[in-house]
């Protein structure tokens, strides 16, 4: 047996080098790796003196400020000469705000302006001398759509407070629901204003306390906030609005849009065309891309023209629109390049396997002409259950498109209720649709009957969600139908988390109609990359022409005028340069776009005739809000139908801030409102937790939580970043429609493959204990289903697992055995899964305003 020295024995210091290393040891100590032998070129250019490396680093200083230089100059394009005008937002916060006679004083000290009182444009352009800008100013209508629409659109925002009846008259309720739809949609630059000081305060101590007070309203609310009191100097506000830096914001910024200045609309037997003039703003437009137009639809463009601007600088066109004479054509569309106007997918029928007509191809058969028994019927979802006694225009009132088995447009079903017995009857809501008399009976019953139907509705609901955060996913075992028939598509899983599930399994019918990507990461880059290189050579363009036209100027080489130099004059060189060439631009696969600031005529073609009505309230200004109309060019795929993922947060109530929620619980699959950038659509979300890792299995949620959570829709593709906004619109009886925030968010993915999957827990009690052993009681009703589900994995709230052993008699008791010793006041809890898919609206259609 060999010694083996300890840990305490004695190390000595090796032998020290003498500086002197054979070849052999130095082949050891390199391992194998080779050093790149250099030339004596190589060394000699290596071998740099500092003035070599101080003029190295000059150059590099230089390179770095030439490109800062390059990017502030395209950046303060935007209320140029050929930029696009800076636009400017007036949003009364106070119900006094005086917005009116704060944007007609900035006209008047404006050179000249567009202002029109003959036409119908809802924004007026202005250019100033001193400071030299062009600003567009828009007054919306105080109202929530016309404050997110003005803000989707402005540069500057200006927010007006009155001071008039002190700190409690200057925000109300509705001030600070706009607030927070402000903040949530993407926050402009902001501008203060305070109006009424003087007139509010009987001595400068009073009128200095509303000042301080409206100086800290701005810093609190946006810390780079510029206030200006409305009693003083207007140049000094131009001069505050034009020196105002816009702020990026990213999902406006990638992709082309126009705010209209003049809007004309010619019918034609079945469609109408659309023709709107405007300034190209965001990215470079192309014709082959579709168009958005709010409230109307996407369509197509069939050209892009050159048109005259209505207030340009430096004596450019004082006149000119749409209407011009033999305008020069930017832009033509290429069919072959178009993006498809079908939103939904041409799925094949076949695929399905289906040999058999359903209910819904052939609507005029009844369920037993088709072959149907009862239980399919019910299955169908046609037979509804509810309480004896209630009228037939009640049932109606009730009405709801769910398969579930909802009961009272609740998301109480059947096998979470354990509804049954003979208190109850079933009803074919087929009968009562076929009634015509269903909406006169609605009308004729009594308004006070219906509003405590809803209260009592409202009340069941707030029940519900209250059970669920104390008990979340618990049902109870129906007393009457098997549970291994009730809860037929449901499994068990052995662990939530790792058990594998299949993403394509038995797919509903309605994925035939959505489109699905392979990797949306990959297309969203690819696309915003396309983009982006439009941009770099529109840029590219301008700042040459500009680095020539400036050194023509000033009698200069191009080594000098590339060199520091001033930025007012760069910019000027600049705004001559891209006035010289207003061609489109063209990229390496032929596709031409218009470069930003150009001002162009769209011809918005094929508008249909359920559409034209719309087309025509937005040409004559009828919208409603305020705001001129805004046409935004669709990002390639972004007409395509498919599952869209948000990442939502429930608005709370701050007792600080006032009520800007509705207190109604929202259940998943509920008709939500949902605003996503420059399109708006009605869903029935999913609400599901938000995932932890990509791809990952999410969990259901039947109401949406406090904090954050998934919302899971059909819905037009979106890139992200972009935010969201979800409302919740009500009608009264009279039909007047009160629009109440649900919450706000951003676009999370798109994903039709990702999976949501909704647990119910079937709970049991032991009604008998001995050590790891108990009998278990309530969680079935029959001896069938206890053998049933007798594979799957039983677990306790106090955090035992066990299985079941064998079935007790025939009334349902069964006899489990657990990893550790059960105590009797525990829960016996057995987790079954299913996955879950969004659903369409009303009308089995996705449409997008």
């Amino acid at each position: 047996m060999s010694h083996r020295s300890g840990a305490l024995k004695q190390q000595n210091k090796g032998h020290g080098k003498l500086g002197h290393a054979s070849k052999r040891s130095l082949k050891r100590r390199a391992g194998g790796r080779v050093e790149k032998r250099q030339g004596p070129k190589a060394q000699s250019s290596n071998a740099m003196t500092a003035g070599s490396l101080r003029e190295q680093r000059r150059n590099l200083a230089r390179q770095r400020r030439d490109k800062k230089r390059e990017a502030l100059l395209v950046t303060r394009r935007v209320g140029s000469r050929t930029g696009p005008p800076k636009v400017i937002a007036f949003i009364g916060l106070s119900p006094g705000a005086n917005c009116g006679s704060l944007g007609l004083s900035v006209i008047d000290a404006a050179a000249s302006s567009s202002l029109d009182e003959n036409s119908r444009a809802q924004s007026v352009t202005a250019t100033f001398a001193e400071p030299k800008c062009r600003l567009t100013l828009i007054r919306p209508d105080r109202t929530l759509d016309g404050a997110i629409e003005a803000a989707r659109l402005a540069d500057v925002v200006v927010l007006a407070i009155d001071m008039a009846d002190g700190e409690e008259g200057a925000m109300d309720e509705l001030s600070e629901v706009m607030l927070t739809l402000i903040n949530a949609q993407g926050l402009p630059t902001v501008v203060g204003v305070v109006q009424g000081i003087d007139a509010a305060a009987q001595t400068p101590k009073g009128a200095l306390q509303r000042k301080t007070w409206a100086k800290r309203f701005f810093d609190t609310e946006f810390t780079d906030a510029k206030v200006w009191e409305a009693s003083g100097d207007v140049r000094q506000f131009v001069r505050l609005l034009a020196n105002a830096a816009p702020k990026p914001m990213h999902w406006r910024d990638m992709r082309s849009y126009l705010i209209a200045d003049d809007v004309a609309v010619e019918k034609a037997e079945t469609t109408a065309t659309l023709r709107v003039s405007g300034y190209v703003r965001g990215r470079p437009m192309s014709a082959n891309r579709l168009v958005h137009v709010p409230n109307v639809g996407t369509f197509r463009l069939r050209r892009i023209l050159a048109a005259a601007e209505p207030c340009a600088m430096g004596g450019r066109g004082k006149s000119g629109g749409v209407n011009a004479t033999e305008p020069q054509v930017l832009a033509e569309a290429n069919e072959e390049k178009a993006e498809p106007l079908e939103m939904e997918a041409e799925g094949d029928t076949l695929m399905g396997e289906q040999t058999w007509p359903t209910a819904a191809e052939f609507p005029e058969l009844e369920g037993d002409e088709m072959g149907m028994d009862e239980d399919e019927t019910k299955a169908d979802g046609h037979v509804k259950r509810f309480p004896k006694g209630m009228t037939d225009a009640q049932k109606a009132w009730f009405d709801f498109d769910d398969q579930e088995g909802h009961v009272f447009g609740d998301v109480l079903n059947e096998d979470e209720m354990g509804f049954g017995g003979e208190d109850y009857e079933e009803v074919d809501m087929r009968s009562l649709r076929k009634q015509d008399d269903d909406a006169e009976a609605l009308h004729v019953a009594d308004k006070a009957s219906l509003e405590e139907m809803r209260w009592e509705e409202l009340e069941r609901r707030r029940a519900r969600e209250k059970e669920e955060r104390e008990f979340p996913d618990e049902v109870d075992t129906p007393l009457e139908t098997p549970a291994r028939q009730r809860f037929a598509r449901y499994r068990a899983l052995r662990s939530f988390r790792t058990s594998p599930w299949h993403r394509h399994e038995a797919l509903p019918p309605q994925y035939a109609r959505i489109h699905a990507f392979q990797d949306f990461r990959q297309v969203q880059k690819a696309v915003l990359d396309e983009m982006a290189e439009a941009e770099k050579v529109q840029n590219r363009g301008i700042l040459e022409g500009a680095r020539t036209t400036k050194t023509k100027k000033r009698g200069r080489s191009k080594s000098t005028a590339s060199s520091a130099v001033d930025d007012d004059a760069m910019l000027e060189a600049a705004d001559d340069s891209a006035a010289a060439d207003k061609a489109a631009i063209e990229l390496d696969d032929g596709e031409a776009f218009v470069p930003v600031g150009t001002y162009v005529a769209l011809e918005v073609v094929d508008i249909p005739e359920a559409a034209i009505e719309a087309a025509v309230a937005a040409a004559n200004g009828l919208r409603g809000t305020g705001v001129p109309l805004c046409i935004s060019s669709l990002l390639p795929h972004e007409n395509r139908l498919s599952v869209v993922h948000f990442t939502v947060q429930r608005t709370v109530q701050d007792t600080n801030r006032g009520v800007v929620h509705s207190s109604v619980p929202i259940a998943s699959k509920d008709t939500l409102r949902f605003v996503c950038g420059f399109r708006q659509w009605t869903a029935k979300p999913l609400f599901s937790e938000v995932a932890s890792g990509a791809g990952e299995k999410q969990r259901y949620e039947r109401f949406l939580p406090a904090g954050f959570a998934c919302a899971s829709t059909l819905g037009p593709v979106c890139y992200s970043p972009c935010p969201v906004l979800v409302f919740r619109d009500e009608k009264d009886d009279d039909g007047y429609v009160t629009t109440q925030l649900v919450g706000t968010g951003q676009v999370d993915a798109v994903d039709p493959d990702r999976l949501i999957i909704k647990r119910i827990l079937l709970t049991g009690y032991p009604v008998k204990v001995h050590k790891r052993s108990a009998t278990v009681k309530y969680m079935f009703f029959n001896t069938p289903d206890v053998r049933w589900f007798k594979p799957a994995e039983l677990h306790t709230k106090l955090g035992m697992t066990g299985h079941i052993k064998e079935s007790l008699g025939e009334q349902g008791l069964m006899k489990c055995v657990f990893n550790k010793r059960i105590k009797q006041h525990d829960t016996v809890c057995l987790p079954l899964y299913k996955r879950v898919y969004p659903k369409f609206p009303e009308g089995d259609k996705v449409d997008v305003l």
